[in-house]
C-alpha cells in the first residue's frame, strides 16, 4: 500500500512540475519571398596591380531582407567589411563579395582578375569612362563601366589651358562646372591613366 502512495505522489509531482513551465514562443525572422542574389553591374575584371576603389554600388541585390551586412574577400578571408575597399588585386589570388541579410541568408559574387589590363594600363580608363554630354548646358556626366582606379580626379580646362575645375572620382558622378559658355577639355587621369574629351558650354 505505501508502495501505491509513493508511486501516485511521484507522478503528481512530476505533472506539477510539467505544468508549472514557462510555454516560450519562439519567434523567428520574417523570410524573405525571393532567394537573396547579389550580381556585379559590369563584366570587367580587377586590373591587376592597380589601386581599385571596390564599392556596393557596383553589385545589384536582390531578394532578401535587409539591412545587409557585407563582406569583402580574399581567398576566402575576410578583407574589409564596410561599403567601399580600396585594393591591388595581386596575381593568383580570387577576391568576392558576400552579401548577408537579417535571415542569415548569404549571397557571393567573385570577382575576377585581369593580369592584361596591367600590360595595357594606359588604356584603361579609355575603356571604361564615358563622359557626356558634349554639349553641356549645366550638367556634365562621368560613368564607369568598370572597377575606378584609386585617387581618381577630374580636371576641365579652358583652350588657353588654365584648370578651371578640379574634383575627385570616387564613383559615377554628375557634375555642375559653372563654367562661362566656350570650348573646354575635359581630362578624367590617374597618374599615366587618362580619357580625354571635348566639350562645348552653352548658355
Amino acid at each position: 500500500m505505501k508502495k501505491g502512495i509513493l508511486v501516485l505522489l511521484l507522478v503528481y509531482l512530476q505533472l506539477t512540475a510539467l505544468s508549472a513551465q514557462s510555454v516560450v514562443n519562439m519567434v523567428f525572422p520574417e523570410q524573405s519571398a525571393a532567394p537573396l542574389e547579389v550580381v556585379k553591374l559590369f563584366d570587367e575584371a580587377l586590373p591587376e596591380g592597380m589601386p581599385v576603389v571596390l564599392g556596393v554600388f557596383g553589385f545589384g541585390i536582390s531578394g532578401g531582407k535587409g539591412p545587409f551586412t557585407f563582406r569583402w574577400l580574399k581567398d576566402g578571408v575576410e578583407i574589409g567589411t564596410e561599403n567601399t575597399l580600396v585594393i591591388k588585386a595581386e596575381k593568383g589570388s580570387s577576391y568576392a563579395l558576400e552579401v548577408a541579410d537579417v535571415c542569415k541568408c548569404k549571397a557571393v559574387s567573385t570577382i575576377a582578375v585581369d593580369a592584361a589590363s596591367q600590360k595595357s594600363g594606359e588604356n584603361y580608363l579609355m575603356k571604361t569612362v564615358e563622359i557626356f554630354p558634349t554639349r553641356v548646358k549645366d550638367k556634365l556626366h562621368v560613368r564607369f563601366k568598370a572597377f575606378i582606379p584609386e585617387n581618381t580626379r577630374l580636371k576641365i580646362y579652358d583652350m588657353q589651358g588654365k584648370l578651371q575645375v578640379l574634383h575627385n572620382l570616387y564613383y559615377d558622378e554628375t557634375i555642375v562646372p559653372g563654367l562661362p559658355a566656350g570650348d573646354y577639355v575635359v581630362v578624367v587621369e590617374n597618374g599615366e591613366l587618362y580619357q580625354v574629351k571635348k566639350i562645348t558650354v552653352v548658355p
